[in-house]
C-alpha cells in the first residue's frame, strides 16, 4: 500500500500516531531530505530514501512493488502540496494509494498569534511566480481582497520580497508577522512594519502573516464623479467609465496587465484596479498636474495593484509590461504612434479608445481601414436632471464615442 502523508510543524513528534505505526512498518520511507531527517532511525525499519519527483517516486515504487512504502510531504497535502502531483501519476497508473493529512502551516501559524483563519485569504508563493511582475501580482491581488493574508515562502520569495512589495504600495507601516521553523526547536515568531522587514533575512521554512489592509470594498464600476480628487485635468465620466471597464471585461483570456494611456486623473485606472485586482494597472499620463491627481486618487482608494508612470508614451511604452487590455483616454497627439506600437507588439491585445471629435474618430476609422481591422463602436449621450428654480432641466454632456477591438497577435 502506498501511504501519501503530510508532515506538518514538529516534523515527527507532530505525527499522529496512525502515521508513526505506518513508518515504523514502512518498507522505504520517501520525501525531501530535511522531512527524513525528522524521523529517528530508531522508529522505523525502513529505507530512507530523497527523493521528490513524482515521476522518481512513481519509478521507485514500480521496482519496489513489496510492502508498504510512505510517502512524504510537507504540511497540508491538500494546498499547492506535491501530493497532488503524485497523486494524478498514481492514478493514471492505475495504483491504490490513501492520503493521511497533517496540520498545515497556516492553522500553525494563526494558534502561535492568536487569530482565526477563516476568513483569510492564503497564499502559496513557494516555488511559484518566476518574474518580479508576477511576484507583485500574487501579492497586491492577495491584499485587494480586503482580507488578512498568509503567505507560503520559499527561497527567492521571501519575507522581504514581501515586504518591498509592500513597502512600494505605500504600506510601510503595516505590521508583518514571520513564523519561522514553527513546532522545531529552532522556532522564532518575529513581528515588525513592513518598512523594517524589508532589510531583514529569515530561515527557511518561514509562512508570513499580514493583517487586512484597508480597501475600497466597491467592486462594480461607476464610483460618482465627486468622490474623485480632481483638478482642471479632464476625467472621464462615471457612465463612460462604467461602459469602458464593461469592454475592458470583454477581453479574451487572462488580464495580468493593464494600461491606461493618457490617465488624467485616474479615474479609469482607479476603477479598472477593483474590477481587476489580480492585475497590474499601469497609469500613464504625461502631464505633472496629472501624474499628482493619479497618486492622490491611487491612495484615497487604496488600490495596491496600480502603478502610476510619468512621460510620453512615445518614450516609455517600450519600457512597460506588456499589456492584455489598453484604455487610451488621450494620446497627446500620439494615436498613430501608439496603435502601431500595439499592432507590432506580436500578442493579442484588446484595445478600448475614447473619442469626442471627429478628428479623433476620423483618425482611429482610417487605422481601421488600412490594417483591415473591425472594430466595434458607439455613442453615447449622457444627461444629467438638474433641479433649476421649481423646475427640472436635462444638462447634456458631450457625446462619446467608446471604440473596442482587438490589435495584435502576430509578430509583424
Amino acid at each position: 500500500m502506498i501511504y501519501i502523508m503530510g508532515m506538518g510543524a514538529g516534523g515527527y513528534e507532530g505525527l499522529t500516531i496512525e502515521e508513526s505505526e505506518l513508518i515504523a512498518g514502512a518498507k522505504c520511507l520517501l520525501g525531501a531530505k530535511r522531512l527524513l531527517d525528522n524521523i529517528p532511525d530508531d522508529r522505523t525499519h525502513g529505507e530512507k530514501k530523497s527523493i521528490i519527483r513524482a515521476s522518481e517516486i512513481v519509478g521507485y515504487i514500480e521496482e519496489h512493488k513489496e510492502g508498504d512504502i510512505c510517502v512524504l510531504f510537507s504540511g497540508d497535502t491538500g494546498f499547492y502540496s506535491g501530493a497532488d502531483g503524485l497523486k494524478k501519476v498514481l492514478d493514471e497508473r492505475e495504483y491504490k494509494y490513501r492520503i493521511i493529512p497533517n496540520a498545515s502551516s497556516f492553522s500553525v501559524m494563526a494558534s502561535r498569534i492568536g487569530v482565526d483563519y477563516r476568513s483569510s485569504t492564503l497564499v502559496s508563493l513557494h516555488g511559484r511566480c518566476g518574474s518580479e511582475n508576477e511576484f507583485k501580482r500574487a501579492v497586491t491581488g492577495a491584499l485587494m481582497k480586503g482580507r488578512s493574508v498568509f503567505f507560503l515562502t520559499g527561497g527567492e520569495n521571501s519575507p522581504a520580497r514581501i515586504a518591498k512589495v509592500l513597502v512600494d504600495a505605500g504600506l510601510s507601516d503595516v505590521c508583518m508577522y514571520i513564523g519561522v521553523s514553527l513546532g522545531e526547536s529552532g522556532e522564532t515568531l518575529v513581528s515588525d512594519s513592513a518598512e523594517v522587514i524589508l532589510g531583514q533575512t529569515f530561515a527557511d521554512p518561514n509562512i508570513v502573516y499580514v493583517p487586512e489592509v484597508h480597501v475600497y470594498k466597491r467592486r462594480i464600476p461607476g464610483i460618482d464623479d465627486e468622490e474623485f480628487i480632481r483638478g482642471d485635468i479632464p476625467m472621464t465620466k462615471k457612465y463612460i467609465r462604467s461602459a469602458v471597464i464593461s469592454e475592458m471585461a470583454a477581453a479574451k483570456g487572462k488580464v495580468s496587465v493593464i494600461w491606461d494611456i493618457g490617465a488624467g486623473t485616474g479615474s479609469v485606472s482607479v476603477e479598472a484596479a477593483l474590477c481587476f485586482p489580480d492585475a497590474t494597472v499601469q497609469a500613464v499620463e504625461i502631464k505633472d498636474e496629472g501624474v499628482s491627481l493619479i497618486r492622490e486618487n491611487r491612495n484615497k482608494f487604496h488600490t495596491y495593484n496600480m502603478e502610476v508612470i510619468c512621460g510620453a508614451a512615445s518614450d516609455i511604452l517600450g519600457s512597460l509590461e506588456n499589456p492584455d487590455v489598453v484604455f487610451i483616454g488621450g494620446s497627446g497627439g500620439e494615436l498613430y504612434f501608439i496603435l502601431e506600437y500595439l499592432y507590432r507588439s506580436g500578442q493579442k491585445i484588446h484595445v478600448v479608445m475614447t473619442a469626442v471629435t471627429i478628428d479623433t474618430i476620423s483618425e482611429i476609422h482610417r487605422y481601421l481601414e488600412e490594417k483591415n481591422m473591425e472594430a466595434s463602436m458607439c455613442e453615447i449621450a449622457v444627461s444629467n436632471v438638474k433641479k433649476i428654480g421649481s423646475s427640472h432641466m436635462l444638462r447634456p454632456e458631450s457625446p462619446v464615442f467608446i471604440i473596442s477591438f482587438d490589435i495584435g497577435g502576430e509578430a509583424v
